[in-house]
């Protein structure tokens, strides 16, 4: 009878795993400029995280913040851009609402990081989640301009 429970108690947790939503694939780490912390970035299962994570084993990403002061929603969100060269499908949905953390990715080929709450109505693609500690968000919000590069970067590898 006791095994019989345990089974049937294993059993509910895996259906419970193999139909969730955010199912996780792996982690990345980054960090936010050269010198920065290193933080994981968890990915979600789905097509477009699958490439993300194949496209930065073949290589490290650098990846430039797009227009970092005075656009719009930038006191809650970060445009990162991905090279063209990398192919990566989408297939977006309309989101209306973003918790700190949670990273997105729009086409075309551009990571968007928010690191505070927001309703910022767009089509993306929910890729995955840092865990929003005071620190994540300090380390997002100082990061440095490069001197050579003229704008913050993103470093991501696994």
């Amino acid at each position: 009878m006791k095994k019989m429970i345990l089974t049937a108690l294993f059993l509910l947790i895996a259906a419970a795993f193999l139909f969730s939503e955010d199912k996780l694939l792996m982690d990345l780490t980054v960090n936010f400029g050269y010198d920065g912390k290193p933080y994981d970035l968890h990915l979600y299962d789905n097509d477009t995280a699958v490439a993300i994570a194949r496209h930065v084993g073949s290589r490290d990403w650098q990846l430039p913040i797009v227009g970092f002061d005075g656009f719009d929603n930038s006191d809650v969100m970060h445009y990162y851009d991905v090279p063209s060269r990398y192919i990566i499908p989408s297939k977006t949905e309309r989101i209306t609402s973003e918790k700190a953390g949670e990273v997105y990715y729009s086409h075309p080929n551009r990571l968007v990081l928010f690191f505070h709450d927001a309703n910022v109505p767009a089509d993306y693609v929910k890729i995955g989640y840092f865990d929003a500690t005071g620190d994540f968000i300090r380390a997002v919000e100082e990061n440095p301009v490069l001197d050579y590069w003229n704008c913050m970067i993103l470093k991501v590898k696994r």
